[in-house]
């Protein structure tokens, strides 16, 4: 990830945001749109990360994250998962089972603690941002909405970097709304077909969500200027 070309382009952003993106009226539509089976509350969720920016990296605050993402919609209430979770591309040749439930809560705290230094982040670690998601991406914490979690969790580690912009990307419109097959198939490469079966690999991923991060900067910019043509 280049952290300081994002954090060129964030800035350049910021000022020019409007008081209702900031309050993410407007770029969560996409997510919306992919999401029509199961929709969640994104605009709480994004309202939360932008709260609770300075908590640290924990499992509860996942766990709250995720609280937020789901209130009011028929997985309020719900915490960990409590049985198995296999992801798939809608291919059976590509399938991958998660973390056991019975082992989430435990490998949940180890992996925070692994990556404890992100909420002091520096730019040479940047990458540990994804590698972070990706972990999380496998584990697939919750019986429900990991993906909208895992992107939103990102979100809120690019903003404790100082990416002001960050919970405002529509990153999961292009994280599964156009590479939902791609994504699953960077998983099965990352950790085999399930969870443990080998340490986990980054070298894939890290590139192809940088350029989905990249693509959602590019995407909240022209999200901008239609707005400001529109009503200057």
């Amino acid at each position: 990830m280049d952290i300081t070309k994002l954090r060129q382009m964030d800035n350049e952003l910021y000022d020019r945001l409007p008081p209702s993106f900031m309050r993410g009226e407007h770029l969560l539509l996409p997510n919306a749109m992919f999401h029509t089976q199961n929709p969640l509350n994104e605009v709480n969720a994004v309202n939360h990360i932008i709260a609770h920016a300075s908590d640290p990296l924990t499992t509860e605050t996942v766990c709250g994250i995720y609280a937020a993402l789901v209130k009011g919609t028929e997985f309020e209430g719900r915490s960990l998962k409590k049985g198995p979770v296999i992801i798939s591309d809608g291919n059976s040749e590509h399938m991958y089972v998660t973390l056991p439930a019975d082992e989430t809560p435990d490998e949940m705290d180890r992996v925070c603690r692994e990556y404890a230094h992100l909420d002091h982040p520096s730019d040479d670690r940047a990458d540990d941002m994804i590698r972070f998601m990706l972990i999380l991406q496998c584990m697939h914490p919750f019986q429900d909405g990991n993906g909208r979690l895992t992107s939103l969790v990102l979100q809120f580690l690019m903003l404790k970097a100082g990416l002001r912009c960050a919970p405002l990307l529509p990153m999961d419109f292009f994280k599964y709304g156009k590479n939902m097959k791609a994504n699953t198939m960077h998983i099965v490469y990352a950790s085999g077909v399930f969870y443990g079966q080998k340490p986990i690999v980054f070298d894939r991923y890290i590139p192809f969500m940088s350029s989905i991060i990249e693509n959602s900067y590019d995407c909240l910019s022209s999200a901008v200027d239609r707005f400001h043509n529109a009503f200057g």
